[in-house]
């Protein structure tokens, strides 16, 4: 069985069908013999066996943040490939999906938007269609359906696998206008807001250690406080900075700051800048400057065994950014810091750090200064480092909050992690 959207050009009398198994390197004829367009389901038959063991099924819902593993073509890769996920809660796919999404869902004819579907915590993408996603016993929990924008807003949804039965006795005939298959797009391409400015897909990534981190998105702060569970792994610190953002007097609106988002597909790592920010690779380093030479960004991607490596890592990395300065006294801001690593419901463990540099002996009338915000997280064997650093001095009577690059700066760095 498949997703029906995968196959319903089969309606084309033109249309051939195959199943092709990467196991046994077999390739079979197929036919399309029960749909529940409903559920955007529907069953194949092949004209000879695979020679495969078949998987069951389990038709109750999983626990809040119980593991789940989707198995699929993502973006299409040649070979299966696993994404890991969490269950979040079964609810109406209408309430999923935004505004400009059910109106061309609606105008596709399916799925059925009051029908309940799994909500899950992580990315499906293009090639995920039909994609099995499997619990902890082996068994097949729901069935892989689509997901927001391509998977960088890491919300997406899966049919339970108790429609299968629905599926064997269904009456739903095949017949589908082809003129609307473009619209099929919209159950992976649906935009959280349909004003977000999107990069072509084929835009060119950038590349640092093991991971490809191409730009997705451009947004602004409001369009993603809309959404915080893609906007920020720890939205009451992010109301925190707002709120210090805020309370500094700016002269402008936080949630107008626009950024450009960074994704690497495999591991879900990302980077978020301010907009128009360029990355270039120093050595093992990514590094960015404002235009001015006033902020430098860092940047390490690792793959890591262990928190402890982790962690080891760490120290390095903030050495590196503060070997390219004069000597100062660096102190720990607590408002900005960490107590203690923070570890989300999918596994992922992260930290912030905000440091301040002083001059050993200030100039009179003059107190050189400099400020280090750091995101340090890991997840599934990556490891992302993340540190932005104001260069200027600060005169007396002014806050660096004033400038929206630095603001949106820290705030980006906030937002740098994981996808979940």
């Amino acid at each position: 069985m498949t997703s029906f959207h995968v196959v319903a050009a089969a309606s084309n009398p033109n249309a051939r069908l195959h199943v092709f198994s990467t196991a046994a390197g077999l390739d079979r004829p197929a036919k399309v013999v029960r749909v529940l367009k409903s559920a955007d389901l529907a069953l194949l038959e092949v004209d000879q066996s695979l020679g495969l063991p078949s998987l069951q099924s389990n038709n109750s819902n999983p626990s809040f943040a119980a593991d789940l593993v989707a198995f699929g073509h993502p973006l299409f890769t040649p070979t299966v490939q696993r994404q890991f996920l969490k269950f979040d809660k079964e609810e109406e796919l209408q309430d999923i999906t935004p505004l400009n999404a059910n109106e061309a869902i609606t105008r596709l004819g399916f799925p059925r938007l009051s029908d309940p579907v799994f909500g899950l915590m992580g990315p499906l993408v293009p090639g995920h269609s039909g994609a099995p996603i499997i619990d902890h016993d082996g068994k097949v929990v729901a069935i892989g359906d689509g997901g927001l924008e391509r998977g960088a807003a890491s919300i997406s949804w899966a049919i339970p696998a108790r429609k299968l039965t629905m599926l064997l006795s269904s009456n739903d005939t095949l017949a589908f206008d082809n003129n609307t298959l473009s619209a099929i797009e919209i159950l992976f391409a649906a935009d959280l807001n349909p004003n977000i400015v999107a990069s072509p897909s084929g835009a060119q990534p950038v590349l640092a250690g093991p991971v490809k981190l191409r730009k997705t998105r451009t947004r602004t702060l409001g369009e993603m406080r809309r959404s915080l569970t893609s906007a920020s792994d720890d939205p009451l610190g992010l109301l925190q900075l707002i709120q210090f953002l805020i309370s500094s007097g700016v002269p402008y609106n936080p949630d107008e700051l626009t950024f450009d988002i960074y994704q690497d597909d495999a591991s879900g790592m990302n980077l978020v800048l301010p907009t128009g920010i360029a990355l270039r690779l120093d050595g093992d380093t990514l590094v960015g400057q404002s235009e001015v030479g006033m902020i430098e960004w860092f940047v390490w991607a690792r793959h890591v065994s262990s928190l402890q490596e982790a962690y080891q890592l760490s120290i390095p990395f903030e050495g590196e950014i503060l070997s390219h300065y004069q000597p100062m006294n660096w102190q720990l801001d607590l408002a900005g810091s960490y107590p203690t690593p923070r570890t989300t419901p999918d596994g992922m463990v992260v930290t912030r750090k905000h440091l301040s540099g002083y001059p050993f002996a200030s100039q009179p009338g003059y107190a050189l200064r400099r400020v280090l915000y750091e995101t340090f997280a890991t997840k599934g064997g990556y490891f992302l480092s993340a540190g932005v650093i104001r260069t200027g001095g600060v005169e007396p009577g002014t806050t660096p909050q004033n400038d929206p690059v630095w603001a949106s700066a820290i705030l980006g760095i906030h937002l740098s992690s994981f996808s979940r």
